[in-house]
């Protein structure tokens, strides 16, 4: 279950560790997406860091509010209907918007791997002793990796453990048969992320649904079997798309449809990995 708490309380667990140093790897730098109006998150990210001795790089998240023309972010009305089934709000496509853009950043800065957390993100105590160690020893990962959940963990049913606690302190790394669910806590590969531009370009659901499809469908998404960034209990600033009670008959029968075409493939993704092998189903939102 995915777990919340106070900004305060997390500024509290940071300063029962202050005293303890960390070597960092340089080059991998922490991307945190953050809407400039955003200015209280901002600042409660910016402290938790300041006490867990970490650099920040932050990036301007796109404000989908702030756009006519949703198409110009690169969304597509058809691609939409026809995987995702209902319209999307101005803040989901700006979240999407905004990975993008922080995976072009990574990929053109020449980076092997790097961390990307939302503004809304609480990061846990456990997070500087796990980024110590795969930074210091990024080899020790699967060769195959292509983004790491470390905001939330997958049912036990829907995961595996590849890694070891003495590999990577303090939790395990799990590979996924399911992806989880939340963009709040992301680490990306250079494969993976240039993968992620390639693919998932055209914006056609949020962002979460598009990674669960696709790292569902295809090997290479692994999470921790403990999140080391947990959520708090503050309200989205993205906004929510029109739920399926205030859609028309019509359009929540088409939404219903859409939605058990893409269950569907992702429960045959899944069962596929996990009593034959890995499958590679091609996912991407071209056409």
């Amino acid at each position: 279950m995915l777990r919340h708490v106070k900004h305060g309380d997390c500024l509290e667990h940071k300063k029962n560790i202050l005293a303890q140093k960390y070597l960092w790897n340089e080059k991998m730098k922490i991307y945190v997406i953050n809407l400039e109006r955003s200015v209280d998150r901002k600042k409660s990210i910016t402290e938790m860091a300041r006490v867990l001795r970490l650099d920040l790089t932050f990036v301007n998240a796109v404000d989908g509010r702030n756009v006519v023309d949703l198409t110009e972010l690169g969304y597509s009305r058809r691609n939409n209907r026809r995987h995702y089934g209902r319209l999307l709000s101005a803040g989901e496509v700006g979240c999407y918007a905004s990975h993008l853009k922080v995976a072009e950043k990574f990929v053109s800065s020449g980076e092997d791997m790097c961390v990307v957390l939302e503004d809304d993100a609480c990061i846990a105590d456990e997070f500087s002793e796990f980024f110590k160690k795969i930074s210091q020893s990024p080899n020790s990962l699967p060769h195959d990796v292509l983004l790491i959940n470390i905001g939330k963990s997958s049912a036990s049913a829907n995961m595996f453990e590849v890694l070891e606690n003495e590999s990577i302190v303090p939790a395990s790394l799990c590979g996924t048969y399911q992806f989880p669910t939340t963009t709040r806590g992301l680490v990306w590969t250079r494969k993976g992320a240039t993968e992620f531009l390639d693919k998932g370009r055209v914006i056609s659901m949020p962002v979460d649904q598009y990674l669960k499809d696709w790292l569902t469908r295809t090997p290479g998404g692994y999470c921790l079997e403990k999140p080391v960034v947990l959520g708090i209990n503050a309200p989205t600033e993205v906004g929510t798309g029109t739920g399926r009670r205030e859609l028309s008959f019509s359009e929540a029968l088409r939404y219903d449809i859409v939605r058990g075409k893409r269950d569907y493939l992702n429960n045959f993704a899944k069962f596929k990995r996990k009593f034959m092998g890995n499958v590679n189903t091609n996912m991407g939102n071209k056409n």
